[in-house]
């Protein structure tokens, strides 16, 4: 064993010694226009960064650990031109897409086959981004309406902190499902964003 001590002098990394940092864990999927009633999250690598920064599907490589925080939902729609809807009904823009995507919407945080709270949500901010607005345009295009809709107030002190905190260590299976008791009719295909905020456990390089 003498030889592995001295090995150690030429280590990259010392699982002994740990430091924290503060980061966020993200991960996206596209809410279907017409068939989405779950998804699961951080369960699979993603082409690109803005789309998740997850290096291993469904779990954290060694030695890393990740103590969750808060959680946020933020949706990846873009300000659309619609039809404007007649008086007294429902305007279909992303304002009601969003809307209807949170109010019947449950999410679930699962580590290692074991739930970690139920959240509907409406609970859930997405604590940044654009707020959503509405407008008219002008009466040479009539009868046309453009909007834009997020998940709260774009301010991140807006989210969601878990008042006791929890850890997913490494290499531990875990994921976030969102659930709808049905399809809930969004009138477009749009991206949702789950974040998990926190601190990173990793080792000292």
């Amino acid at each position: 064993m003498e030889s592995l001590r001295q090995y150690q002098n030429y280590n990259s990394q010392f699982p002994a010694g740990k430091e924290v940092i503060d980061a966020s864990l993200w991960d996206t999927l596209p809410y279907a226009t017409g068939v989405t009633v779950a998804l699961q999250f951080f369960t699979a690598l993603r082409p690109t960064i803005d789309l998740s920064n997850m290096r291993a599907a469904g779990q954290l490589p060694a030695p890393e650990s990740f103590l969750v925080r808060a959680i946020r939902v933020f949706f990846k729609n873009q300000p659309e031109s619609t039809a404007t809807a007649a008086a007294g009904a429902v305007q279909p823009d992303s304002i009601n897409d969003i809307f209807l995507i949170i109010t019947t919407g449950t999410l679930v945080l699962n580590i290692g086959q074991k739930d970690y709270g139920i959240y509907p949500l409406h609970m859930l901010p997405a604590g940044g981004g654009v707020s959503g607005s509405m407008c008219v345009n002008n009466v040479l295009i009539a009868g046309a309406a453009a909007s834009y809709g997020q998940n709260g107030r774009p301010h991140i002190r807006n989210r969601f902190v878990l008042a006791i905190p929890v850890l997913i260590k490494s290499q531990i299976n875990f994921n976030v499902t969102v659930t709808w008791p049905a399809f809930v009719g969004p009138i477009r295909t749009f991206n949702m964003c789950v974040a998990l905020d926190g601190d990173l456990i990793r080792a000292i390089q």
